[in-house]
């Protein structure tokens, strides 16, 4: 989404602090291209074997961010392709202490 729709989400979720760490597709380089998810591991200073991406589309959320050695979550979804599949945001923190990271 356009930097400005994404802002105004944020606000409206009261979590408007964090417009600092917003990464959307301006200008040219958007989901599901992998290298849209390269790019915000790099700039946030993790590997993408050490990143997540956390997301309920298939094709420009998780088959991606797999791509380049991410793992994965499909929010409200089943498929093979994503590392784990979850009904709800709540099951994150369980999912996140089960995960063995690469150092």
């Amino acid at each position: 989404a356009p930097r400005a729709w994404a802002s105004r989400v944020l606000d409206y979720l009261n979590l408007g602090r964090y417009n600092g760490r917003l990464f959307t597709g301006e200008p040219d380089l958007r989901k599901p291209n992998p290298e849209t998810f390269r790019i915000v591991c790099e700039s946030i200073g993790y590997k993408p074997e050490n990143s997540i991406s956390i997301g309920d589309q298939l094709e420009s959320d998780i088959i991606p961010a797999k791509a380049i050695g991410m793992k994965t979550i499909l929010v409200r979804g089943k498929s093979d392709k994503a590392d784990y599949c979850i009904s709800s945001l709540d099951e994150i923190p369980e999912i996140l202490r089960r995960i063995k990271w690469e150092i």
